[in-house]
């Protein structure tokens, strides 16, 4: 048996150690033991190289550079399978960094300004998508599953994404000069500014983050109004708002920007009364007052008023 039994003092010391809130000894504790962090991290950086090597080696939509891609998701694969690490995890971060990798090199190399442009959304795209996933394992380990990547988080989000790349290409196509430098420099600041304050709530919320509202109250399920909880109730709402109408001015977007800032609006809206119903009646005056104090971080979003 790979299980042994642990003394009450070794116990004891676990859970001390489970709730020290050092985030560099979170990391170090994580990466060691945790197979599925482990694998993710080593898929990922090892398959952004290769990427990052492809994508200088040959044309992006060369059967060389697909062949290559393909040979780094099964040996991801493999290396899951030898290894005994999450096989669906190790392709996702894998896939992620391949195409990191490859994004980052166009986006430094090449001259031509939509090139660059998509590049670095590309980019931005495969980090927020990556980050997800470690800051879930480094902050609320017990959450961690496969699907934290957020790769496949809904039909809309793809459509979502779909959507803005056609509009950008068809936009440089017949209007090339509306895709500016400057305009993608300014959303990057945008989309950096909302992803740390997304990563910042994931941070500060600990195991109360989760990908999905809890339909009941843990033993362990606190309100955390310190952080940057002082400032909005809900900045991971408020981050990933920022991000996704960053990523559209970033492509100089119009069309999509406007139409990202809408659905978004709307829907953190809803899901907010959602979530605050649900935190009325875990918390009930604690919430109520923390909510008279605090506003929700969204525009014209009040949240669950009774």
């Amino acid at each position: 048996s790979h299980y042994r039994f642990r003394s009450s003092d070794a116990m004891q010391r676990e859970r001390e150690r489970d709730r020290d809130p050092s985030l560099k000894k979170v990391f170090m504790r994580v990466y060691r033991s945790d197979a599925d962090v482990r694998g993710a991290v080593n898929a990922g950086g090892a398959s952004f190289v290769v990427g990052f090597a492809a994508a200088l080696a040959w044309n992006v939509l060369s059967t060389s550079y697909f062949a290559a891609f393909g040979v780094v998701l099964l040996t991801a694969l493999y290396h899951a399978r030898k290894a005994a690490h999450n096989p669906v995890i190790n392709c996702q971060a894998a896939f992620i960094g391949y195409i990191a990798g490859s994004a980052i090199l166009i986006g430094g190399i090449t001259s031509n300004a939509h090139h660059t442009i998509f590049s670095m959304y590309v980019f931005m795209m495969c980090m927020f998508h990556f980050t997800e996933f470690l800051l879930t394992a480094f902050t609320n380990r017990r959450a961690l599953q496969p699907d934290s990547f957020l790769l496949n988080h809904s039909v809309a989000y793809w459509i979502a994404a779909v959507s803005s790349w056609a509009e950008f290409w068809v936009e440089a196509y017949f209007f090339p000069l509306a895709k500016t430098r400057f305009l993608m420099h300014m959303g990057l600041l945008v989309t950096l500014g909302g992803e740390f304050l997304r990563k910042l709530a994931m941070v500060h919320a600990g195991s109360g983050f989760t990908h999905r509202l809890a339909m009941s109250k843990r033993p362990d399920h606190r309100l955390c109004t310190s952080g940057v909880y002082a400032f909005c109730r809900h900045p991971g709402y408020v981050g990933w708002f920022a991000w996704s109408v960053g990523t559209q001015i970033m492509l100089s977007n119009p069309i999509c920007a406007v139409a990202y800032a809408a659905v978004s609006w709307k829907f953190f809206a809803d899901r907010i009364v959602d979530e605050e119903r649900d935190l009325i009646h875990f918390f009930g005056e604690e919430y109520k007052e923390y909510q008279a104090e605090v506003p929700t971080g969204i525009p014209f979003v009040e949240g669950y008023v009774i």
